[in-house]
């Protein structure tokens, strides 16, 4: 049987259909000739056929699209995006399209994610610009991330530098967990922070580079920047006080 013109587009495009990968493609080849309502659709429809990358990405496309050529759906297209995907990225997004709506749809997002300590602080330091909310979400939800607690330990030691030195003294710890120049220079750059935050004459063994020198019988395997030594981890603040 032969198909008219109009009958194999529509099968050509119901194939599409039934394999989702394809449709962040076929939205943007839409979007190239002006086609921007087809162009919206499929990116719509990549979006919810499943989790994975390629979804991610067509909502990513999606929202664009969105916010270009429909802006009065724009909130509506970041709060479906952040249930689908509550992170800190998505949570951003629906701050800035909320604007002063944001009061309407916080506590949902907050509890969201809260179920993964590491988006719920870094979105409300580097979103909210909450120092203070982020440090006390961080020890309400166990924060065990490194990178979190470091951008948090920068911010919050304005508050209250000496807070933020065990967290710092933590860090120092698990950097040189591992051997290597690099984690050695990231130790060394870390302890320079510490000295600077803690000036006080009571401090000043605070001041003092810790032992950080390998336990007898063994060796360095990667040299270590001038100051800092791989092997024992830090003394605690404690400790140096007892010496």
């Amino acid at each position: 049987m032969v198909c008219s013109q109009a009958e194999a587009v529509f099968l050509f495009l119901q194939r599409l259909r039934e394999h989702g990968d394809l449709g962040a493609d076929t939205a943007e080849a839409f979007e190239e000739i002006g086609e921007y309502d087809l162009a919206i659709d499929w990116a719509r429809q990549a979006t919810e056929f499943g989790l994975g990358h390629q979804s991610v990405t067509a909502a990513r496309h999606w929202a664009k699209l969105i916010d270009t050529h429909r802006p009065a759906e724009s909130l509506d297209t970041r709060v479906f995006i952040f249930r689908r995907w509550p992170n800190s990225s998505t949570a951003a997004e629906l701050h800035r399209a909320a604007g002063g709506a944001w009061p309407t749809y916080r506590d949902e997002v907050m509890e969201k994610l809260c179920h993964q300590p590491h988006d719920a602080v870094t979105f409300t330091l580097n979103t909210l610009n909450d120092p203070q909310a982020a440090w006390d979400l961080a020890h309400d939800l166990c924060l065990d991330s490194d990178y979190a607690w470091a951008d948090l330990a920068n911010a919050y030691g304005k508050i209250d530098p000496l807070a933020v030195l065990p967290i710092h003294e933590r860090l120092v710890r698990n950097e040189l967990a591992d051997a290597g120049a690099e984690h050695y220079r990231r130790a060394a750059k870390r302890l320079a922070a510490m000295r600077k935050l803690a000036p006080t004459p009571d401090s000043a063994a605070m001041g003092r580079r810790p032992d950080l020198r390998p336990p007898r019988g063994t060796q360095a395997s990667a040299a270590a920047p001038a100051g800092v030594h791989p092997g024992r981890a830090p003394l605690t603040w404690a400790d140096r006080d007892h010496r």
